[in-house]
């Protein structure tokens, strides 16, 4: 290992050490006791230091030519990136699967979306594509609009399931009507004009729902419940971002040089068999030592792993509310439609490349298998729905 990252490395161990005062923080963004923070904060830690070393590792032969302020700057992006994200993510989780939001988060639509942009989602939503794009080169829009589509999500979804601000005006309406109703049957009781007997049926009748609206009820309370197999497409789509951002592919410039060159070498040992012309050999090639280069999915080409980060996004976005489309037959094909046009996909380039697939493919693959059992328990359940 030579001398500059050895002195980063140092460097590295300052800065967890300076991050230990995060433990407030973690408590009070992620809403958790002090010892459940301290362990997330050391958690986090603890990836980020990880991933930062073998980082350093592989960029070295290039780290070591940047100027002073990259090669201090660099370590700490990298460890302020899982800093960042690991919060995030577990506070996702603990929204989606536990239910742990505020007041503000808990509404639908603007409301709602003014809720998650602030305070710690409104730091990660800056700090996450800032760090990752400074340390790792990723995109920052694309991270950018991945960590806001994980925020706007829950709103979005709450607000198009409730009906927007129209179902919440309407109840006002209704107990309007209703208390003029029993007024009504009150004055012709004194009047009159009905009969006691009569004004006690028809109160009863006003106090008493209709089936109809006991229906619409009980099925909207069925759909806002979320089975535990439909919150493990909910998770299958944050390992979706996470691997998005991770190396799909990841490979040595010099062991490829000499890896090609091996096979050239075998393809002319098959044109001679009887062994090389007298006058004709390969030229020797040099042993290289060079770093590793990663690509992640917003790398590859023709925008191939977006259409994978799309179609599995789309698939348990339709798994996690099924009944904003109607119509079980077309919501049957779409789910399906998506997750295997993905799948395909997935397949595809783990095949073409499989000698140069990273842990970021491993991460997609999993996404891709909690998305598949979500939805499979969503279609079955619909289906015999209909029987």
């Amino acid at each position: 290992m030579n001398e500059s990252v050895v002195s980063t490395n140092g460097l590295l161990i300052v800065a967890l050490l300076a991050c230990l005062p995060l433990v407030f923080e973690y408590r009070r963004y992620l809403r958790v006791s002090f010892p459940t923070a301290l362990g997330f904060l050391l958690a986090a830690m603890a990836v980020g230091a990880l991933v930062t070393m073998q980082h350093l590792e592989q960029i070295s032969p290039l780290f070591q030519r940047r100027d002073r302020f990259d090669q201090i700057m660099v370590p700490v992006a990298s460890l302020g990136f899982y800093l960042l994200l690991v919060p995030f993510a577990i506070r996702l989780v603990r929204a989606w699967l536990f239910d742990d939001l505020t007041e503000d988060e808990r509404r639908g639509g603007v409301e709602g979306v003014r809720g998650w942009l602030r305070g710690g989602n409104l730091l990660c939503a800056v700090g996450i594509p800032l760090t990752g794009w400074y340390a790792y080169g990723y995109s920052p829009w694309a991270l950018l609009l991945l960590v806001l589509t994980a925020l706007v999500a829950r709103p979005v979804l709450a607000g198009s399931t409730a009906g927007g601000d129209g179902g919440v005006s309407e109840l006002p309406q209704t107990d309007e009507s209703l208390k003029n109703e029993r007024e009504r049957v009150l004055r012709l009781l004194e009047e009159g004009a009905i009969k006691p007997d009569e004004a006690s049926e028809l109160l009863s009748a006003l106090t008493a729902p209709s089936s109809g609206a006991q229906h619409q009820a009980g099925a909207s309370s069925v759909n806002s419940q979320m089975t535990p197999r439909q919150r493990l497409a909910f998770v299958g789509a944050l390992l979706l971002i996470v691997g998005f951002v991770m190396p799909w592919y990841s490979m040595n410039l010099g062991e490829e040089l000499e890896h090609a060159a091996g096979k050239l070498n075998q393809s002319f040992g098959d044109l001679f068999p009887g062994g090389m012309p007298r006058n004709f050999s390969l030229p020797s090639v040099p042993s290289l030592r060079t770093g590793n280069v990663s690509f992640s999915g917003a790398d590859i080409q023709q925008g191939l792993g977006w259409l994978v980060l799309l179609c599995g996004a789309v698939a348990a976005f339709m798994v996690a509310v099924p009944s904003l489309i109607r119509e079980r037959s077309l919501h049957r094909m779409l789910v399906l439609g998506f997750l295997g046009l993905g799948a395909i996909l997935l397949l595809y380039l783990i095949g073409s490349r499989l000698r140069l697939v990273s842990y970021g493919m491993l991460v997609m693959i999993a996404a891709y298998a909690c998305i598949g059992i979500g939805a499979a328990d969503v279609l079955s359940r619909r289906r015999n729905a209909t029987l």
